[in-house]
């Protein structure tokens, strides 16, 4: 354990220390990178039991049990860590055992994990692809001891102040340049309704759609793991027709993958069946390589109920405004002119053209980010003469800096205008003649 305690509340953050060590120095390598769920590379899992025989067997469940991974891994970013060699001086992961276990009922219960993240040395030194091998390898599973804890009812006030606390972290603008230590009794593992609704409040708030500032996929599995799935679909739902709510990519896809893991699955032979249906498409044929059969048919799942859930937006937008209304308009488009899967439904591709006139209309509430893309690779998509306007406009409000974002985006500007404007001629009726 972090710590001496054992004892904690419901949704409270459990941080759990996995120490690994060797008698035989220069043997064994420790792979210390920590990656989050749902993934390959998650090197183990955790097991629990409650000691009180009379709880039932789901009193402890895994809340990310039925969200599959990925059975390839992709990843560009900083290299991982390089395996650290063990000796017999601890070499110590954090681990946060809410990612593997959510305890549903009060009680004690005893807890250990098996990781296969020990290798074997002369293994990596004898592979053929060493530096690959050495990074993502995987060892023979290791067990750990048992530790017991115990689980107790959350108090509601507790559970409140935790939720205040993401909420002023979210309120603080001040720059951090070095990464910051999630707060104890993090909103991740809360699983509350209060803050599950303070999770899609602030999906909504992305303004910076595709980029690293967008966190909505780090919040997938606190709504994933949420214990009333149902109920919390039918809260995503309602947010999602409010008029001041901005419907973006992120709460999209968070909502439809719900609504995909909910769906029951269906039977290996109905898999069979859409599998080896003439209507098979690249993206079904790369999610069974990376997922199998079952991650193949959550991924339809996924493609349908999105489709679902587009129509079920695009119905919203006309009760929207402001940056509201244009943040959802451009989710739309994106999904639509990125996804051939969902741009290509009859149903969608009637209603595009309507909705990118709307786009254009509403071009000048968008944050700056989503602007960019438009003018840069969806440009094509509204290029227009009705854009003048929106270009002048932004032309100038844009500051008159020097430095090299703001001196790009004038560049990109004028050249836009540039592309649309065209020598403009008055043509003087013959009824306005008569009275000159």
């Amino acid at each position: 354990m972090a710590g001496d305690k054992t004892r904690f509340q419901q949704g409270e953050t459990i941080r759990v220390i996995a120490a690994f060590y060797s008698d035989h120095p220069d043997l064994y390598k420790l792979n210390t990178w920590v990656w989050p769920r749902p993934s390959v590379m998650s090197f183990g899992a955790f097991h629990a039991a409650p000691v009180d025989s009379s709880l039932p067997g789901n009193a402890v469940v895994d809340p990310l049990g039925d969200w599959l991974q990925p059975q390839g891994f992709s990843y560009e970013g900083p290299p991982p860590p390089t395996p650290v060699a063990l000796t017999d001086k601890p070499t110590e992961i954090p681990v946060d055992l809410n990612e593997w276990l959510r305890f549903d009922r009060p009680g004690t219960y005893r807890v250990y994990a098996t990781m296969n993240r020990v290798i074997n040395n002369k293994a990596i030194q004898n592979s053929k692809s060493q530096l690959r091998d050495d990074l993502f390898a995987f060892g023979p599973p290791v067990a750990s001891n048992i530790i017991q804890l115990e689980i107790v009812p959350a108090d509601p006030g507790w559970s409140h102040a935790q939720v205040q606390a993401q909420l002023a972290r979210w309120a603080d603008k001040t720059p951090h340049y070095t990464a910051q230590p999630r707060l104890e009794g993090s909103l991740m593992f809360l699983g509350t309704q209060e803050a599950a609704q303070v999770i899609i409040q602030h999906l909504g708030k992305n303004k910076t759609p595709r980029s690293s500032g967008d966190d909505s996929i780090a919040w997938q599995p606190a709504l994933v793991g949420f214990r009333d799935r149902t109920w919390l679909i039918a809260e995503m739902q309602r947010a999602l027709a409010q008029p001041d709510y901005p419907v973006t990519q992120g709460f999209l896809h968070t909502l439809t993958l719900l609504e995909a893991l909910q769906h029951k699955p269906v039977t290996s032979k109905e898999v069979q069946s859409v599998s080896t249906a003439k209507k098979d498409n690249d993206r079904s044929r790369v999610a069974r390589a990376l997922l199998g059969e079952e991650g193949a048919r959550l991924a339809t799942a996924e493609g349908q109920f999105l489709i679902q859930e587009w129509l079920r937006t695009a119905k919203a937008v006309a009760q929207k405004k402001g940056q509201s209304k244009a943040m959802t308009l451009h989710t739309l488009s994106e999904l639509a002119w990125l996804n051939p899967d969902v741009g290509q439904v009859p149903q969608i591709a009637r209603q595009l053209p309507q909705l990118t006139s709307e786009l254009i209309v509403a071009f000048n509430a968008l944050p700056s980010l989503p602007q960019e893309y438009l003018l840069r690779d969806e440009w094509p998509h509204i290029r227009s003469k009705a854009m003048l306007p929106a270009l002048r406009r932004l032309q100038a409000e844009v500051p008159p800096r020097k430095d090299w974002w703001y001196g790009d985006t004038l560049a990109l500007i004028a050249q836009r205008l540039q592309q649309l404007e065209t020598t403009e001629t008055t043509t003087t009726g013959e009824g306005n003649n008569k009275g000159n």
